[in-house]
This record gives C-alpha cells, sequence and structure tokens, in this order.
C-alpha cells in the first residue's frame, strides 16, 4: 500500500472518536415521571482541520486536509415508571473529507445512520441529590466501516457495540434557579481501542422564566490495556492505542410555549489523543411533557 494512502486511513481512522457522542446527553440524574416525555431534534456541524496526535499535541491535516460532520440527532426519554425511564438517541449523518494534495486530491462523502444509542435509568434517590444509574448500549447500524472498502470514505462509526454504566449525581440550587449535574461511568468496548471512562459536569443557570444557560465540561479517559484488565478480566490485554477526549460545551435554552424548547449550541474539543480536533455548533428543538 503506498505510504500516501496509509497517512490518509490514519487521519480519518482519528475521526471516529469524535463521532462516537458528539450529540452528549443532558437530563442528567433525574428521572421522568410514568408516560411522560422529553425529546429533542438536533442539528450539528462539526468541521476540523487539525488531529491530536497520541502524545495530545495539534497537528493540521495534511495537504490542507478539512473533515466535516452535518447530523441530525434524535433523542428520546420516556416514563416507564417513575424511577425507570428509557432513554435513546440515534443520529443520521453526512461526513466528507477532502484535501489538495498534488498527487492524490481527495473529496469523499459518507452519508447514513450511525450507532444506536438504548439504555435505562433507574433513580435511587431523589431526597437531597438526586442520584441515579444508567446502563446502556451503543450499538453499531451495519454501516461499512474499512475505509479501503469505502475508498478513503469517512466511516459513520467505529463498528462497535459497547456496553457503559453511569452513576449521576444532580440538585437545585439557589431556590432552584440553578442546577448542577456530575456523572461518571464505565464502558466496556467489544473491541479495541481499549475501554473508557466517560465523565461530565454540568450546571445550568435561570434566565428568569425564558431561557437557561447551561455550560458542560466532560470526555472520555481510555485505560491502557494493563488498565482495563485490571477491571474486566478478558481480553483488552495488550496495550492498544489511546483515544480521548476533553470537550467544553455552551448552550441556551429558550422556553418557547409551555412543553416546547429550543437551544443553541456550541461546542469545542480542547485536549485529547489519537482524536479529531475541532468545533461544533448546532440548533435543536425539544418537545416535553409539562409535569
Amino acid at each position: 500500500m503506498p505510504i500516501t494512502i496509509s497517512i490518509f486511513n490514519s487521519s480519518i481512522s482519528l475521526i471516529f472518536i469524535a463521532l462516537c457522542f458528539t450529540e452528549s446527553l443532558f437530563a442528567g440524574a433525574w428521572t421522568q415521571r410514568k408516560d411522560h416525555y422529553y425529546f429533542r431534534l438536533s442539528g450539528f456541524s462539526f468541521n476540523s482541520r487539525a488531529i491530536f496526535d497520541k502524545n495530545g499535541n495539534r497537528v493540521d491535516l495534511t495537504d490542507n486536509g478539512r473533515f466535516t460532520d452535518i447530523g441530525a440527532y434524535a433523542y428520546l426519554e420516556y416514563g416507564l415508571s417513575d424511577v425507570v425511564t428509557f432513554v435513546g438517541s440515534v443520529p443520521y449523518k453526512r461526513l466528507r473529507f477532502r484535501n489538495e494534495s498534488s498527487t492524490m486530491p481527495l473529496n469523499r462523502k459518507g452519508i447514513g445512520w450511525g450507532d444506536v444509542y438504548l439504555g435505562l435509568r433507574y433513580l435511587l434517590s431523589d431526597k437531597g441529590p438526586v442520584t441515579s444509574l444508567q446502563a446502556a448500549f451503543k450499538l453499531s447500524t451495519g454501516y461499512q466501516t474499512d475505509t479501503t472498502a469505502l475508498s478513503l470514505a469517512p466511516p459513520l462509526g467505529d463498528g462497535q457495540n459497547d456496553f457503559e454504566l453511569r452513576a449521576l449525581i444532580g440538585q437545585s440550587i439557589l431556590r432552584h434557579t440553578a442546577y448542577y449535574n456530575l456523572d461518571i461511568g464505565y464502558r466496556a468496548r467489544s473491541k479495541t481501542p481499549v475501554d473508557e471512562i466517560p465523565f461530565a459536569f454540568e450546571a445550568g443557570l435561570g434566565l428568569g422564566k425564558a431561557a437557561l444557560l447551561i455550560g458542560q465540561i466532560y470526555g472520555v479517559r481510555a485505560l491502557s490495556g494493563a488498565e482495563a484488565v485490571t477491571i474486566k478480566t478478558q481480553s483488552q490485554t495488550s496495550l492498544n492505542p489511546v483515544e480521548d477526549y476533553v470537550k467544553a460545551h455552551a448552550q441556551v435554552i429558550l422556553h418557547v410555549v409551555k412543553g416546547m424548547d429550543v437551544a443553541f449550541i456550541y461546542e469545542n474539543l480542547l485536549a485529547g489523543r489519537n482524536t479529531a480536533a475541532g468545533r461544533s455548533i448546532g440548533v435543536a428543538l425539544a418537545l416535553f411533557s409539562v409535569h
């Protein structure tokens, strides 16, 4: 295989981690009451001209390369009971990778359904801080992942079926005009790279009755093979490539009418290893039951 193709394959494969959970789930520790729902349809545009290499250094894509991800995300919460909430999300993506190489210019596109996220959130306590557990699967929709078979077009995801368990803690503060939410978990992956520790800290501040301002720092810390095997006693015993990231997220939510919100979103990837570097902008419409 020519060395130029190997370089392009490496650059495209580093986009994987940015595709997995671009639409962060912001419901926090709270659950829906029985038969109540929260539905959100989001549109995002992610642009990248660089990657964070294995040492965490930001490196520009060669030959003025550029990666874009334009996607729509449907997210649903539904109260199966007062303490158990179904959580689901599915994206539809349009990906593009192009460069201005004098020897092998590329302009490749990929379109289709990304990974499906399905889970249950169980309310442990709503006395004081709200605490809950969330168990979920991320399931591949059968898309192609081999970049050679794709003619170097970006794949729609990493093709893995992963399981994660998260602990969530949230609380309203300042006389219910603000809140915070913390979560941390463990993500067991069906293939390489290694298992991961997802984490997030989120805070929200009400701007009167008209709007809500939300800020969040979230990301993934990838475990080395040696670390993973201490938690998961089977497989993942070799030192696989580390892929991790930290993102800053901000959104303004406007309360349009009862049961309907509109959100404007900005997100920036602050740091990482073996992952794409870039920014996202988005807009979302939410419909929900009024308690």
